[in-house]
């Protein structure tokens, strides 16, 4: 049993790895967003990857929408407070006209 607990930890860290690069990308995207006044949450976009993910056949289709919801969520969160910086500048300029 410890043989298979150790090859779910490198799995763990694996996906642990993978997670940071997706959200480092997506903190890239939710500045272009900003840049491009666009909302944050994309719902058509997160269905198109839910869409995209299950026609794999790997796991079934709710079982990705649970996972990714998390993905998701904690994506969004990172580009909401990437945002705070910019945010802050703007109430700040206002205030000083």
């Amino acid at each position: 049993m410890q043989e298979k607990r150790n090859q779910i930890d490198k799995i763990d860290d694996e996906i642990l790895e993978l997670l940071y690069r997706r959200l480092c990308i997506a903190k890239e995207i939710g500045k272009i967003k900003r840049t491009h006044q666009q909302e944050i949450i994309d719902k058509q976009r997160e269905e198109q990857i839910i869409d995209r993910l299950s026609k794999k056949g790997l796991l079934q289709k709710e079982q990705i929408q649970d996972i990714y919801q998390a993905i998701f969520k904690t994506t969004q969160k990172s580009q909401k407070e990437s945002l705070r910086p910019y945010v802050a500048l703007v109430w700040l300029s206002k205030e000083t006209i």
